[in-house]
């Protein structure tokens, strides 16, 4: 007869709900293996039709149900969500989480460096990160993507993670994958032409 563990632990073959029992196993018993807290990315490109029949072409509600989609479909995430320009800084846009800091410097931690460089960044650790804006104290790693739209970054894709050094390149080009679905389908063209008469303003 299968143990009470085994029960529970075959009830889902979901891999977010697999991470939070092995976590939570590791808290309860020291002994059990550490390497099982390696959380199991999701399969990106199958859940990608998926992600693909949530988008309404509303680049608002998109923005909003793209990060609902993230928070639940990546195991171990604390935060995602937008930060879009408005020609002088980010402002805070749909996102899922805990509320968050409104508005970011582009010169201000990993969120202004991804958006000033215009690349994804993958910071294992914050809280070494020069200029970290600590907007949630349990974030601990942090992978910020830059959304290009019409060759102009509009604004950037922010995830955090309360375990250190929990993103990697995996993780990068799926979500990478993902946000090219998003961009497809969501028209934020109206929104770059709106940075770019803004900058060019006197």
């Amino acid at each position: 007869m299968p143990s009470f563990h085994e029960l529970h632990k075959n009830k889902l073959n979901d891999s977010s709900w697999n991470f939070k029992y092995e976590k939570v196993m590791t808290l309860l018993n020291p002994t059990h293996s550490q390497k099982t807290l390696a959380p199991t990315p999701p399969d990106f490109k199958a859940k990608s039709a998926e992600l693909d029949a949530l988008l309404t072409g509303h680049w608002f509600t998109d923005l909003a149900n793209f990060s609902a989609f993230l928070f639940h479909e990546l195991p171990d995430l604390n935060w995602a969500g937008f930060y879009l320009s408005d020609g002088h800084q980010l402002i805070l846009g749909p996102f899922a989480g805990k509320p968050a800091c409104t508005t970011i410097r582009f010169d201000r931690g990993v969120c202004g460096a991804s958006f000033s460089k215009s690349e994804a960044l993958l910071v294992d650790d914050v809280h070494e990160f020069p200029g970290h804006i600590a907007c949630d104290a349990a974030s601990n790693s942090e992978m910020v993507l830059p959304v290009i739209v019409e060759n102009e970054c509009v604004g950037v894709l922010d995830l955090d993670s309360p375990s250190r050094a929990r993103f990697k390149n995996e993780d990068r080009d799926g979500v990478t994958l993902w946000l090219n679905v998003l961009l497809h389908r969501c028209d934020l063209r109206p929104l770059a032409q709106t940075l770019k008469t803004r900058t060019s303003s006197p």
